[in-house]
């Protein structure tokens, strides 16, 4: 008896000096445990530690939670016992603060089980060891009431953040469980309206919005008699897929980020140069005719360019050159880029390798969709860290200014958040340093590469890239993704630069709009057959058009998952209905002509349109295109009158907002510079390096209104300090080498087709800038 008490003073008092990664459990009695306790299902507690409530570490047997006297076997234990048997030099300490009954207003910042949780985990750490990830569960209490439940993903984002931040952790993994969805009938027979379900969709979105966060499925778990808790059976297969779960994170190499150094010899280096420069495609898509000629690389530094950036593919280096073999690198698909770098340097060119596809990130998503999302998916992540690691390992004998690695391209709003692009960057840089340590690093601005990273901003050796294709609707007019140059048409209308006056600009909005809520008129309407093109539509929608007051046409539209009338399918900010792009046209006949036109969304969200075609039978046709401004907050130039088949424009503005300028106006780009371009003025200032990755314009906006549209871009790039790589060199619709336009006087330059007006205009911009030298390849 005396030998037993001896021993177990001895487990109170320390746990063992060996590596303790150490997890924090919160929530409510389904993390605490109710389950029944039993010799046939205890599992063992070897290098498995409690912290106790009289603050010390303990043997990690059941129950491990003390927050009632009912408390039993819960999901830590389980949880633990995978880790430990994953790892056998690792002890693991679990630090117990779940709360039965517990709602989730009590784990807010501030609040006493907040407090309470921290003031625990602080003190368990103190004794050695380190945070390595927070579960919880918790949501049955916040079911019952609808206003609960709405505000849950707000409310546990706001505690993670702040529970993350109090302890020094930014990027610990956050572990979420599914509350059983059994509980609601638990709620409905005691009367209460059930919320589980908007519980549970509120805790993935939270899951869904936060950097290093995982969901866990509750899927074929049972309670117990009462109802509402696990039994012992269901709790421990609780624990075991909490444990799956964090082991995906932690095979991320980097992935808590806690004393990463990421300068090394990066640290107080950034380019003494302004890039003046292109992008080659020869990598962008994997296939078998891949590389570059080393031709191109001599124009380049002939006209008086220092600049080159390899938009590449990751497959050109995989298995059979397919995503689903992204993990087998082989060593032939890097000789083409190999290649391409000698070249660029030995022309004194300084190369930028941008990895365009990544593995779970591919910005032309609509033609060949990569899977996965390298924002929530650590698998994603996992890989495409390895893929950085083995270029910058590959790469780490040439100059520090010779070579410069662009993270992430274009990365995709839709996927995830700033928060976690600024996480996903960071580890992706840690991973180049620890094989390179002085690579300079280049990381796209977030959506799309428009707006800057602040979190990134002191990151050492690490500059931000934006890009110059604004207003889109204007320098990718009439741009199908993957149709075949040799056979596209050009459509109708095609916009000028400066853009045209008059332009209807605006959305169809729902009653809940009232900016937009008026219908969009034409007054003095011919007889004709209309056909209305919508840009993306918010939700379903109900359109009515109405004839003087009559209605002559419904038309009820909702974006769907796999329906082939639909593309771009997203959602705003991962939440609510789908939103996308309607592949058909609104067709209707007005068989005699009104005094009033109108169309209008009486129920749902809004659309935005794209396009009216009016014609008759005579065969008399007109379009009017709207400008698409998806950041226009009010309808302007909603109201149209018809003049008459053979007036200039048959659909003329009406509105007294019908002569204004618009968004850009005469101003050209110098108008946006007022918008998303003058956010970049802030990094500029603080010293961060910045180019613009990609800027351009497609070949079916006339020649002469291209040139205009480069000149605003490059007038205002010199502006800001910002240099700039073109899109395309050669064989691009956006090029000066064959560019597929049918309105230039090419010149033929080596068997190629040069556009010299296009190629002075860039010369003209670069001229006067410094040239890269010390390149050790010439």
């Amino acid at each position: 008896m005396k030998n037993t008490v001896f021993l177990s003073s001895l487990l109170l008092a320390v746990m063992p000096a060996m590596a303790r990664d150490l997890y924090l459990l919160i929530g409510q009695s389904n993390m605490a445990g109710r389950g029944k306790v039993m010799d046939a299902n205890r599992l063992s507690s070897e290098r498995v530690w409690k912290w106790t409530a009289e603050g010390t570490w303990a043997e990690g047997v059941e129950p491990i939670h003390y927050d009632r006297k009912t408390v039993g076997a819960g999901p830590g234990l389980a949880f633990a016992r995978v880790l430990a048997d994953a790892d056998p030099s690792l002890e693991i300490g679990l630090i117990p603060c779940a709360e039965g009954g517990s709602p989730l207003a009590r784990w807010q910042p501030g609040k006493d089980l907040y407090e309470r949780a921290l003031k625990r985990a602080r003190a368990a750490l103190a004794t050695g060891g380190t945070l390595k990830g927070i579960l919880w569960h918790q949501g049955e209490t916040d079911s019952w009431k609808r206003a609960d439940a709405e505000s849950y993903a707000m409310r546990l984002t706001n505690m993670v953040t702040g529970l993350r931040t109090a302890l020094g952790t930014p990027y610990v993994p956050f572990l979420a469980g599914e509350v059983g969805p059994y509980y609601a009938a638990n709620i409905q027979k005691r009367g209460g309206t059930s919320f589980v379900a908007t519980v549970n969709e509120q805790i993935k979105q939270a899951v869904a919005n936060l950097p290093a966060a995982g969901w866990v499925s509750a899927d074929g778990l049972v309670p117990g008699r009462d109802g509402v808790h696990f039994t012992t059976e269901s709790a421990y297969t609780l624990g075991r897929r909490f444990a799956v779960e964090l082991q995906r994170w932690q095979r991320v190499p980097n992935q808590m980020l806690v004393g990463i150094d990421y300068g090394g010899a990066a640290a107080d280096w950034k380019p003494s140069f302004t890039a003046h420069g292109f992008n080659l495609q020869g990598m962008r898509m994997a296939g078998p005719h891949v590389g570059f000629k080393e031709a191109h690389f001599k124009w380049m530094h002939d006209w008086g360019f220092n600049f080159v950036r390899f938009p590449v593919d990751y497959r050109c280096w995989v298995k059979d050159r397919s995503s689903a073999n992204r993990e087998i690198i082989e060593e032939a698909g890097l000789k083409p880029l190999d290649a391409g770098i000698q070249g660029a340097r030995r022309n004194g060119l300084v190369p930028m390798v941008c990895i365009h596809r990544l593995p779970g990130e591919y910005c032309v998503k609509t033609v060949d969709p990569e899977p996965g999302n390298l924002y929530t998916d650590p698998d994603c992540l996992r890989v495409a860290v390895q893929h950085w690691a083995v270029l910058a390992r590959r790469y780490r004998d040439v100059p520090q200014g010779e070579l410069f690695f662009n993270l992430i391209n274009e990365p995709d709003a839709q996927k995830g958040n700033l928060a976690q692009y600024e996480y996903v960057c960071r580890i992706l840089i840690a991973a180049i340093r620890q094989e390179d340590p002085k690579r300079y690093v280049v990381a796209d601005g977030w959506q799309t590469s428009t707006v800057p990273a602040p979190g990134l901003y002191n990151v050492p050796g690490v500059g931000q890239a934006t890009r110059g294709y604004y207003p889109f609707r204007f320098s990718h007019f009439g741009l199908k993704v993957g149709a075949d140059p040799k056979t596209e048409k050009t459509p109708p209308n095609a916009p000028t630069w400066p853009p045209r006056v008059g332009l209807p600009d605006g959305r169809l909005g729902g009653p809940r709009w009232p900016d937009w809520r008026n219908p969009f008129i034409v007054r003095a309407a011919p007889s004709a057959r209309y056909s209305l093109a919508l840009e993306t539509v918010a939700g379903p929608v109900e359109l009515t058009v109405t004839a003087d007051g009559q209605t002559i046409a419904t038309f009820k539209l909702e974006p769907k998952e796999n329906d082939a009338d639909w593309a771009q399918l997203s959602k705003y900010r991962n939440q609510g209905p789908w939103r996308g792009v309607y592949q058909k046209t609104l067709d209707f006949n007005l068989e005699k002509p009104a005094q009033e036109l109108a169309i209008r969304v009486v129920k749902g969200d809004w659309a935005m349109p794209r396009e009216l075609t009016v014609k008759d039978g005579a065969g008399h046709q007109t379009v009017l295109p709207f400008r698409g401004n998806i950041k226009r907050m009010k309808n302007v130039g909603w109201t149209r009158q018809f003049a008459g088949w053979a007036a200039k424009e048959p659909l003329a503005c009406l509105a007294p907002d019908g002569g204004l300028q618009g968004p850009f106006g005469e101003a050209g780009m110098d108008a946006i510079a007022e918008g998303f371009i003058q956010a970049w003025r802030e990094p500029v200032e603080k010293g961060i390096w910045c180019v613009v990755g990609e800027f351009g314009c497609a070949n079916h906006v006339a020649h002469a209104d291209a040139l205009r549209f480069l000149e605003s871009n490059l007038r205002v790039f010199r502006q800001l300090g910002l240099g700039w790589c073109a899109w395309g060199f050669s064989g691009s619709r956006f090029a000066i080498l064959n560019s597929w336009r049918t309105d230039v006087d090419y010149e033929n330059w080596h068997g190629e087709k040069l556009d010299r007006k296009m190629l002075e205009l860039l010369q003209r911009s670069a001229k006067d800038v410094p040239s890269v030298s010390g390149n050790s390849e010439r």
